[in-house]
């Protein structure tokens, strides 16, 4: 539209030509029917003359109301025409137009960037972690002191398929008071669960198997040294077959006893185990590698110890799918305080009666800290 008002400039239309054209063509029609035709012309001439200049008196006439017309068309019109055009129309088709081709552009950025993916090699896309987490959120995932560093040591570890995560983490505490004494019983039940060994995620060759460090950490404050370790403590820890059966794969009271006043721990063990007491501290370490063959291994805990202080920490080395954490004390005592860190609407927490505390979650639990508790005696 703009173009043909151009042309129509450019060729001398302006917007009141016609108009000025029409005027002029009015005065030769005036002019034409002024001429006396009798001064020069007398019979057969002057008739075929006059017929001539009453002829194109009707065409000037017919030629002066079009461009009467034309103008008044002209200008009452098409500057409403070009108008729409520019207000409504053309914004329209250019908004249609940045709309496709955004459109299109997005979908050859995305096409491209599945493309990549695709053929890249996995420690090509480990290069560029760093450099995707930058694009979404922010350079300062790539600084040093920067969550993104943090979340890349401790979480991401445990996305490797070889990498193995705990499930359906279950910790059952009870405490006995017996003649003064706080006897400390627990049964800790959980999965480990290898997404290397999950057909649900990928095949798995037959016969492939993955080595896992399985790792106990206890502590204690104790009062003084025992005639028998197995007085203060006692710990086992196994795992469950395929066939239902279990199997002790440790068990302290066969690795670990009391001589002259020493925590002794027996030679030739495949497996390591360091036991102290130390500024009324007591102390285990244990760690053996176990070979999983099976997506779920079921590994279970029972550990019996005397606990003088009336606190309890859980926190967890590995990410748990799943925790359920049940302390139950003595009648007549109670839970004076409790915190769940990281708490958010996936936790149930139960407080009643006063000396039972039962929290659970379906969700994730991440390493750290996970549970504190602190209890009295109302007497």
């Amino acid at each position: 539209m703009d173009n043909l008002v151009r042309i129509l400039r450019l060729i001398g239309l302006r917007k009141w030509t016609p108009t000025v054209i029409a005027l002029f063509l009015l005065l030769a029609y005036i002019g034409l029917g002024s001429i006396d035709l009798a001064v020069h012309f007398s019979g057969d001439q002057k008739k075929k003359y006059q017929e001539i200049i009453d002829t194109s008196r009707y065409n000037l006439i017919l030629i002066i109301i079009g461009l009467f017309v034309f103008n008044t068309i002209y200008v009452s019109v098409i500057d409403k025409v070009v108008e729409i055009w520019k207000t409504i129309i053309l914004p329209d088709i250019k908004k249609n137009v940045e709309d496709i081709s955004n459109k299109y552009l997005n979908t050859v950025r995305s096409e491209t960037v599945d493309r990549v993916l695709d053929v890249a090699e996995k420690a090509d896309i480990e290069k560029n972690v760093k450099s995707i987490f930058n694009k979404l959120y922010g350079s300062h995932c790539v600084k040093d002191k920067g969550l993104f560093q943090q979340l890349s040591r401790q979480i991401f570890p445990f996305l490797e398929p070889e990498r193995v995560h705990r499930s359906s983490y279950t910790k059952k505490i009870t405490i006995e008071d017996k003649n003064g004494e706080q006897l400390w019983h627990e049964s800790c039940e959980f999965s480990l669960h290898c997404i290397g060994l999950d057909e649900d995620y990928n095949p798995v060759e037959e016969g492939r198997s993955v080595n896992y460090p399985l790792a106990y950490n206890p502590r204690m404050m104790v009062k003084a040294l025992p005639q028998k370790l197995e007085d203060i403590w006692n710990l086992t820890i196994g795992k469950v077959n395929a066939d239902g059966s279990r199997e002790t794969i440790f068990e302290s009271k066969n690795y670990v006893e009391m001589q002259n006043g020493k925590i002794v721990v027996k030679p030739d063990i495949n497996f390591e185990l360091d036991v102290t007491i130390e500024d009324g501290e007591f102390t285990c370490r244990f760690k053996k590698d176990i070979i999983l063959t099976d997506a779920y291994t079921k590994i279970f805990i029972t550990e019996t110890s005397q606990v003088p202080e009336n606190f309890y920490t859980l926190n967890t080395r590995e990410p748990s799918c799943g925790m359920d954490i049940d302390i139950h004390l003595p009648t007549k005592w109670r839970f004076l305080d409790h915190t769940v860190y990281n708490a958010d609407k996936n936790w149930s927490i139960s407080s009643h009666p006063l000396n039972r505390l039962s929290c659970h979650t379906n969700g994730w639990v991440l390493p750290g800290i996970v549970f504190t508790c602190i209890w009295e005696r109302v007497d």
